[in-house]
């Protein structure tokens, strides 16, 4: 079905809740809050490989002051301001042609363990502590 849709000549813009190509796939937010305290997302065309497509945008986020709200407030704000700052270059530039790093490499993401979403919405930059 999917390669369907693609092989309709025309492309789909998706925001993806992730900074590309570092973090690729599903739940990447928690992932990257793991690994950096931060959050990402970045404006892609869809490819035959999951969030593989062309980078248009990509922008990095600090975490939430409240974590509990990440999945229903803060990556669809975080999704949206990329989509704004998207279509602004769209309009100002009349063209798709963005400057950004390839979209190679980096890892593909699967559904978050509970135990480590937990972990990354109770953690308040526990990695930058001592201990």
């Amino acid at each position: 079905m999917r390669k369907d849709v693609l092989a309709t000549g025309k492309r789909f813009l998706h925001v993806h809740g992730g900074y590309l190509p570092a973090y690729k796939g599903s739940t990447t937010n928690y992932f990257s809050l793991l690994a950096e305290n931060t959050m990402g997302a970045s404006s892609i065309f869809l490819s035959d490989e999951i969030d593989s497509g062309p980078v248009l945008v990509r922008r990095k986020f600090p975490p939430p002051v409240d974590r509990q709200g990440i999945d229903h407030v803060y990556d669809s704000a975080a999704r949206a301001k990329v989509l704004v700052q998207t279509l602004q270059h769209y309009l100002k530039c009349g063209d798709w042609e963005f400057e950004l790093p390839s979209n190679d490499g980096g890892e593909t993401y699967y559904i978050i363990h509970p135990v480590l979403k937990h972990i990354a919405i109770l953690d308040k930059g526990l990695q930058d502590k001592c201990v």
